[in-house]
């Protein structure tokens, strides 16, 4: 039996036959260019798996090996506790460190007694945020 390598992609996937449904375990794998995919095990005939409680407990089997989905599983238990979420766009972040990092008061220095007809930092910022939006003023 060949089982998943590295770069191959595994997968249940549900098969019919006849009138009733399989679950299988599958991988998907690239050969010569062409994706094909292989069964690697048949579980058995779904209804049967799900009346049982099989299939649940071989998923939270397979859960406790999985660092990233063991949170969902504690939620499930209630074991989790409700946080508050804020979110924040580019413009409040990009409006801090305009802030913090003193562009503002420096421009606003800078342009101390020229009379312009707009706001020469509002403009600047806007241009500013715009190119940060676009990837343009960005460098690595």
């Amino acid at each position: 039996m060949v089982w998943a390598k590295k770069r191959d992609t595994m997968f249940f996937r549900v098969t019919r036959a006849g009138r009733y449904q399989y679950a299988q375990i599958a991988r998907s794998y690239r050969d010569e260019g062409t994706t094909k995919q292989q069964t690697l095990l048949s579980l058995g005939r779904l209804d049967v798996l799900q009346a049982s409680g099989q299939l649940d407990a071989l998923l939270r089997s397979g859960l406790r090996l999985s660092e990233r989905l063991v949170v969902l599983d504690a939620h499930e238990a209630g074991r989790t506790e409700a946080v508050a979420l804020k979110k924040i766009g580019p413009d409040v972040v990009f409006g801090r460190l305009w802030e913090e990092t003193g562009i503002a008061g420096a421009l606003a220095e800078q342009l101390k007694g020229r009379r312009h007809e707009f706001d020469v930092e509002r403009a600047i910022w806007v241009m500013s945020d715009t190119s940060c939006k676009s990837g343009e003023g960005v460098t690595s």
